[in-house]
């Protein structure tokens, strides 16, 4: 498949034609444990008649969310959703392809809404630029759906901390002639720059100058973007469904954060290429599933959690 860039046929959301009769999508993401699936299981509860079809991404081999989510779906959604997962890949690279096929299936579907729910590691950009990409008949995603909104997810304590140390010189200095991966805090930072709606998460757990904090950085980073602080994913479906903020014409604008933090002038529009080869091993990001013959202690397996895994991210498991 090849990515193409759609500002030159699309316009923008200011002014769409209201005649369009793609599905409307919206994708949510946000770094591990921001709240993603929190939030995506507050839409089903509170859909009020709103169809809507789900898909699921997991970069492991386990897709945990989509258990959770198919259980709200059944028990407050009365059957009208369609839950749909891809795992052991990242929507934004590994399953390019099985995500497009995903996409059209659902749309075929005729829900009122699609929601992606990504991988906690995924790149908005590159999520975008895989449904803009065309296969070998010439066929698109995007024919079949628009983007009205990117939602990004943070966690109000924890990514101001983080994402403040993506440009420290002397540590960028020595990855350059040592360590290869990039800081995870650029990861972060691409995650919010390209969101349209950020949901300030989990305010009930921090003070009021972390949560100023979180929101500084957050506006720098996007400036045009929504922020939204709330606890527990609790947001009012109409905020992320009914208003179409995204606009495809902008999607690959150069990195606002390098420009904002790093002294760099913007880049030129240039969209990320869409393929298969990239990966987020960049980071130092892997995913694993570990599996036993007898089972586990529970009480040992707690307190090993616990205690803390070194350079472990998020676990998952029932």
């Amino acid at each position: 498949m090849k990515a193409r860039n759609l500002a030159d046929s699309h316009t923008s959301s200011s002014e769409r034609d209201t005649s369009d009769r793609r599905i409307p999508l919206v994708i949510i993401g946000g770094f591990l444990g921001a709240g993603k699936t929190t939030v995506l299981n507050h839409l089903l509860q509170t859909a009020k008649g709103r169809r809507l079809a789900v898909l699921v991404n997991d970069v492991g081999e386990v897709n945990i969310d989509t258990t959770l989510i198919q259980d709200v779906a059944q028990v407050d959604s009365k059957g009208t959703n369609n839950v749909v997962e891809l795992s052991n890949g990242c929507i934004c690279c590994g399953v390019q392809g099985a995500f497009g096929e995903a996409i059209t299936e659902l749309a075929e579907r005729k829900p009122d809404y699609i929601v992606v729910e990504a991988t906690g590691i995924a790149e908005p950009q590159r999520i975008v630029a895989s449904l803009a990409s065309r296969d070998v008949e010439g066929i698109s995603s995007l024919d079949y759906i628009r983007i009205v909104n990117i939602i990004t997810l943070i966690d109000a304590k924890w990514w101001a901390n983080k994402v403040n140390e993506a440009y420290q010189p002397i540590k960028r200095s020595l990855l350059l002639y040592s360590d290869p991966r990039r800081p995870l805090s650029e990861l972060l930072a691409m995650q919010v720059e390209y969101a349209n709606v950020i949901i300030l998460n989990k305010t009930d757990l921090v003070d009021s100058d972390s949560l100023r904090r979180s929101r500084a950085a957050a506006a720098a980073i996007a400036p045009s973007a929504e922020i939204i602080a709330t606890s527990e994913g609790r947001v009012k479906i109409g905020k992320l469904l009914d208003l179409e903020r995204f606009d495809i014409s902008t999607a690959f604008d150069g990195s606002r954060y390098d420009s904002k933090f790093a002294n760099k002038p913007e880049n030129t529009r240039n969209p990320p290429k869409s393929n298969t080869n990239h990966n987020h091993a960049e980071f130092g990001l892997t995913a694993f599933v570990y599996k036993a013959r007898s089972p586990i202690s529970h009480n040992k397996l707690v307190d090993y959690l616990r205690n803390g895994i070194p350079g472990l991210l998020r676990s998952k498991g029932f």
